[in-house]
């Protein structure tokens, strides 16, 4: 009995065909049996087309194969697994480091007696946990885009977590965008701003919550826009 572990086609998505259209396989060097003609009982899928130079530059720019271990490489490999759809996404990963040594609030703040899912899911979020925020920075994400992304970071932390033992789950929140509300707006604030500590004004989101500046950085919210009071309403 011969088994064939693998063979090469060159044509791109050519390479799609059906059952006994191949009839050569390249061999490697090292194999000890020479293998003259083959074909296949079955049909051959997953070719690709020709590779475009949008999809050659996300290639060139994807992250290495290492093992990300700073947020600013969880960001860029969520990036990548959520593809060109999500280029212009706000994407924010929080280790359980940062969690625990930067004092952060999350959004919206605080109410007596009101349940927050962020806030219990946080409290709950051990060492072995990340925590990712993402969604575009001029709305709200929708619900079936949050599901995908949530599918999409969990297997990327499974993969992440199989190099990486102490990683074994992700939370995927959605991403606030907010107006800070100012007398006299101003461009001194880099947007999107997630640490407000120090900035005066109130905020305010697509949905017309408001509440205080916190003395904090945000974790699922960022400031993406500054106005007066009445460009915001």
């Amino acid at each position: 009995t011969l088994e064939l572990r693998w063979y090469r086609r060159t044509d791109g998505e050519r390479g799609n065909v059906g059952a006994n259209a191949i009839r050569m396989v390249e061999q490697e060097t090292t194999a000890n049996v020479t293998v003259l003609r083959a074909t296949n009982p079955l049909p051959a899928g997953w070719g690709m087309a020709r590779e475009q130079d949008d999809a050659a530059t996300r290639r060139l720019l994807a992250p290495a194969e290492a093992v990300p271990t700073l947020p600013a490489d969880l960001e860029r490999a969520a990036r990548h697994a959520l593809g060109p759809a999500c280029t212009d996404w706000v994407v924010r990963s929080w280790s359980h480091a940062e969690r625990a040594l930067v004092s952060v609030a999350t959004w919206p703040p605080p109410a007596l007696g009101v349940a927050d899912p962020v806030r219990d899911a946080l409290a709950l979020a051990g060492p072995d946990t990340l925590v990712f925020v993402v969604g575009p920075a001029d709305r709200m994400i929708r619900s079936d885009e949050l599901d995908r992304a949530r599918r999409v970071i969990d297997a990327l932390t499974q993969r992440i977590g199989a190099r990486m033992p102490i990683v074994r789950r992700s939370l995927v929140f959605a991403f606030v965008p907010l107006t800070l509300q100012v007398d006299r707006p101003t461009d001194a604030v880099a947007l999107p701003c997630f640490n407000v500590h120090g900035l005066k004004g109130r905020l305010v989101d697509g949905a017309g919550r408001r509440g205080p500046v916190p003395r904090a950085a945000l974790l699922n919210a960022a400031v993406v826009q500054v106005a007066a009071p009445e460009e915001s309403t």
